[in-house]
């Protein structure tokens, strides 16, 4: 998969307030992760800092669904 795609994939994936961990996690600004997340250039390690920790928040909201879930059976 190319990374323009993963990119694209990741932004539709993030759940809301993503975008304000992200930065919090990567210490980016949040004009770079934007960018980043609109499919425009940037620095190829941001890029990779961005789906790292993306896919991170996806895992953890995908965790904390799973324990709601048993919490409400």
């Amino acid at each position: 998969m190319q990374i323009n795609e993963k990119i694209a994939e990741l932004k539709n994936k993030l759940p809301l307030g993503s975008k304000d961990e992200l930065v919090k996690r990567t210490e980016l600004a949040p004009a770079t992760i934007k960018r980043i997340l609109d499919g425009k250039k940037a620095r190829l390690k941001n890029i990779k800092l961005i789906i790292e920790e993306g896919e991170k928040i996806l895992k953890e909201v995908a965790g904390d669904n799973i324990n709601n879930e048993k919490k409400e059976a």
